[in-house]
């Protein structure tokens, strides 16, 4: 992965080369730089999202259009596999192996996850149109701070602000994608080398020693070569769906709300530099300064309208997918902290414990990591659009006219109100919401040891 400094010089090299008229060049190159650090803030997702069809493309004639259209077929395709390679056939075995609560909760892990995967691809399908505003009021905001030439402070400061966000999507976008390949290849990869993080049983497995990662039952004969090999490829591809879907639209989620926070940052400071224009205590000052600040405050007002807009795209199309991820947390979590104790139970001394605990724990860790990034962004993205009332209220609006005061008052009264994501529409994701999630789980995992200790 290119670092944003090599892209900048890549495309630089180009352009040096394409043109030598100093005006058009020096607009290349800052749309350029702005792509460039776009690129940087984004690519991992842009790479993802293009990867299963759905991220939005810009040029759209008609051959790009058709060719965009059997690209968004991919999801329904991943969809289907999934359906027909897992929850179906782990859905047969489960009604195999109700009597047993050790097997029942070992299919409900995979199969849970299987059904929420499904689940989460079609509504970011669903939403993909939805989501293209988001992605060009993000890209518009890095052509206005990198595509400016200026070096003030200002500018500088919202570069800043902007990449230090960008650094924790980055940061949480990485480390997703390798603790999900982490536990994939722990899932999939294990059973070749004889070692099962699932429970192994004579009811849904085969009875000549090789068994499959997932605890599935088919109506046909699996045995015979290469009806294994290909069933067992099945799987494996379909393994590679649920992480992409478990990583995929989270990672882009917290993408956009950090992206949000920056920008609520930036307003806030270009809220206090027009408040700090003059004291206007003085009818003079008023009369004189009183056009610009009327302009400067209508500037944030449209700027503070469109971040809001941005918000509620982004809360239209992740509402129900987030909470569709709570509740797989709640479910998964409680059941994969239930093997983790049942596989310390079983522990024989051989080290094949070790390797379902290592597995299972890296699992429920990178669940708990996804929804507890979901309620810190929103968490963030609560205090930086609460930031905005103290700025108002600390400012001697008393002081003004009335036909200058009714506007300042009109903007403390809607800043009052910060920016928020739910869950559904049930609860606000906040820090908060995520202790009672894993005080539910808690709980529940407590009922399933009593009930298995019984």
């Amino acid at each position: 992965m290119f670092t944003r400094a090599e892209i900048r010089q890549s495309t630089k090299l180009v352009l040096e080369r394409d043109d030598d008229d100093d005006e058009v060049q020096m607009s290349k190159m800052c749309n350029a730089k702005s792509m460039a650090d776009f690129q940087w803030a984004l690519g991992l997702n842009r790479l993802s999202l293009r990867m299963i069809g759905v991220w939005p493309e810009a040029n759209r004639d008609h051959q790009r259009h058709e060719v965009s259209r059997l690209r968004s077929m991919r999801v329904p395709f991943m969809m289907l596999w999934l359906v027909l390679a897992i929850v179906l056939p782990q859905t047969y075995a489960l009604a195999q192996v109700y009597r047993h609560l050790d097997l029942v909760v070992d299919n409900l892990i995979t199969n849970s996850a299987a059904l929420t995967s499904v689940i989460k691809l079609f509504l970011l399908w669903k939403n993909r149109y939805v989501l293209e505003p988001a992605i060009r009021a993000t890209e518009d905001d890095w052509s206005s701070v990198s595509g400016n030439d200026e070096t003030t402070a200002r500018n500088r400061f919202e570069l800043e602000s902007m990449t230090r966000q960008a650094n924790r999507a980055r940061i949480f976008t990485a480390s997703g994608y390798v603790i999900m390949f982490g536990c994939f290849a722990g899932f999939v990869f294990t059973p070749l080398f004889g070692i099962g993080i699932r429970v192994v049983n004579n009811i849904t497995d085969p009875l000549d020693g090789r068994f499959f990662p997932l605890q599935t039952y088919y109506p046909y004969d699996i045995a015979p070569f290469p009806l294994y090999e290909l069933t067992y490829a099945s799987q494996l591809l379909a393994g590679s769906f649920v992480g992409i879907a478990f990583s995929v639209p989270d990672n882009f989620f917290g993408a956009l709300v950090f992206h949000a926070c920056a920008q609520c940052e930036i307003l806030n400071a270009r809220l206090r530099d027009i408040l700090q224009i003059g004291d206007y205590c003085t009818l003079d000052l008023v009369e004189r300064e009183g056009e610009r600040f009327h302009r400067h405050l209508r500037d944030f007002v449209r700027r503070h309208v469109q971040i809001i807009g941005f918000v509620h795209s982004i809360e239209k199309s992740f509402n129900v997918l987030v909470l569709v991820q709570v509740l797989c947390l709640s479910v998964v979590a409680c059941f994969l902290a239930f093997g983790v104790i049942q596989s310390i139970r079983s522990d024989d001394g051989n080290g094949l414990a070790i390797v379902q605990v290592v597995t299972l724990v890296a699992t429920l860790l990178n669940l708990m990591i996804h929804t507890f990034v979901y309620c810190v962004a929103c968490e963030l993205l609560a205090q930086h659009s609460m930031s905005f009332f103290p700025t108002v209220y600390n400012f001697n609006w008393f002081c003004l006219r009335a036909k200058h005061s009714r506007p300042v008052l009109i903007v403390s009264m809607r800043t009052r109100h910060h920016l928020k994501l739910t869950a559904g529409k049930f609860f606000d994701l906040s820090l908060h919401a995520y202790m009672k999630i894993l005080k539910n789980t808690a709980g529940y995992i407590s009922v399933l040891l009593a009930v298995s200790s019984t």
